[in-house]
């Protein structure tokens, strides 16, 4: 059977809004987690140092993968070549990896299983951090004889 994903539905926030006035139906932080990772269907955070997108899974989850569909836009300050990803229970301690450069969807699969109530997806640098979909499976179930 499919993994659940962690992450749809969930609670979310990010850095800043392309377009404040249109909040929260365009590019809103939720779009991120509605199970739509169609091109342009996400969230964009305006043009900014170190933009960053968050979801809060309400309670700390084992995790063993985490897919960030981004949006491929034409414009080079969407073109983020590096994600960064940190997991907290507790929004103060994070630890944190990088997401390997590269064509979209980007996949982070985590040797042993991590547990953490937040994620966090950041874009080092200065762009606007465009994030069509974000989805957190736990660790697949050992098959034992």
């Amino acid at each position: 059977a499919p993994l659940p994903n962690l992450a749809y539905g969930k609670q979310t926030k990010m850095s800043s809004l392309v377009y404040k006035w249109q909040e929260p139906f365009l590019h809103s932080s939720g779009r991120a987690v509605d199970g739509d990772h169609r091109p342009g269907s996400g969230s964009i955070t305006d043009l900014q140092l170190d933009p960053w997108w968050m979801v809060d899974l309400h309670r700390p989850e084992p995790i063993g993968s985490i897919v960030v569909y981004g949006c491929q836009w034409s414009d080079p300050t969407f073109n983020t070549p590096t994600l960064l990803v940190a997991l907290s229970n507790d929004k103060e301690a994070w630890v944190g990896t990088s997401m390997a450069a590269g064509a979209y969807p980007r996949r982070l699969m985590f040797n042993q299983p991590r547990t953490a109530r937040y994620v966090l997806v950041k874009a080092p640098g200065t762009w606007r951090l465009a994030i069509d979909e974000v989805e957190i499976y736990p660790p697949p179930e050992k098959d034992f004889p």
